[in-house]
């Protein structure tokens, strides 16, 4: 008898569901945290890529009495951005000795260009230097220090010069003026990153001209006198004429605190443009895009109110500070 031996081969295991689910369950995680990266990045950045988390908007601070202004004044400086350091040069910076203390924050701030050792440098930032008293000067242009030893060198220079002026300080038209300037950027540089305006200010806008009346002429052609003003003249040091407008009706005794000379008197003043143009002008968004103002109250008389109100009046909310002498 011949017996026949049929092999049918493994048998065949049924499909895994169990296995595909596992899978799946994986893949569907994975989309949701790619989705939660996403929405975090796109509430972080604007419609051009531009890094808005890293000045920390929105976070306006007081820095403790005995914080150094130089760690101040460079902390603001980011990346991604085109700032303009707006300084206050009147006379008020000078007393007590005030003038090298902002001029050694201002040089902190390109001193890790020049000695990488000293302090983290902001990358793909650009910077402005203005200074101000009743009228801004713009001392070293916009311009990248890390792509131009010229810039380095221009900043070094004019914070070397620095002087203070027997000015009062028009907040509100230097604002208005660090504005201008940045909206005047070429557009490829000023929309593909932040803009910022870093106020630094001991005191509040406005203030007294300290005039000389028995000096009084008549304005020369370019000085911009207004209808009824005359001007006060006076020689520098070096043989420049200085020309100080002033209305003859508005004189007044100057306050005790400024302990002027004898025959001298005052003229009150303050600036031009009006807090609530300017704050509409920073919240428009036309000509300076992503913009925001960082503030510094530079000691105990600066006026701290005005400092807050600047600090949010920008399109995106900006920082102030109080930094002690």
């Amino acid at each position: 008898m011949v017996t026949y031996h049929i092999s049918y081969g493994e048998p065949r295991r049924g499909f895994d569901y169990k296995k595909l689910l596992y899978v799946l369950g994986i893949l569907l995680a994975l989309i949701i945290l790619a989705a939660i990266a996403y929405g975090i990045y796109w509430l972080v950045t604007d419609e051009n890529g531009i890094d808005l988390a890293a000045p920390a908007f929105g976070s306006s601070e007081e820095v403790a009495t005995g914080t150094p202004l130089n760690e101040v004044l460079a902390s603001l400086y980011f990346n991604n951005t085109n700032t303009v350091f707006l300084v206050d040069v009147s006379r008020s910076i000078s007393d007590g000795g005030n003038l090298p203390v902002v001029k050694k924050a201002l040089l902190d701030v390109v001193l890790p260009y020049v000695d990488p050792s000293t302090g983290t440098a902001a990358e793909n930032s650009r910077a402005a230097l203005m200074t101000f008293t009743d009228n801004a000067q713009t001392q070293v242009e916009m311009a990248s220090f890390d792509e131009s030893g010229e810039a380095v060198a221009a900043w070094l220079g004019a914070v070397n010069d620095m002087e203070t002026r027997d000015r009062p300080a028009y907040i509100y038209d230097a604002v208005r003026d660090a504005h201008a300037l940045l909206a005047a950027q070429d557009p490829e540089e000023r929309d593909r990153r932040s803009n910022v305006i870093v106020l630094l200010t001991d005191g509040s806008d406005g203030g007294f001209k300290v005039i000389d009346p028995a000096g009084a002429t008549i304005c020369p052609p370019g000085v911009g006198a207004a209808a009824g003003e005359v001007c006060s003249v006076r020689t520098r040091p070096d043989g420049v004429l200085v020309y100080t407008t002033f209305n003859p009706a508005a004189l007044t005794e100057c306050p005790p605190l400024l302990q002027v000379a004898e025959g001298m008197a005052c003229a009150e003043s303050s600036s031009v443009t009006d807090e609530g143009e300017l704050v509409y002008l920073m919240k428009s968004s036309d000509d300076v895009p992503n913009l925001m103002v960082h503030t510094i109250g530079f000691g105990r008389e600066a006026d701290q109110a005005l400092l807050r109100l600047l600090a949010k009046a920008g399109e995106l909310e900006g920082r102030y500070v109080y930094a002690d002498h």
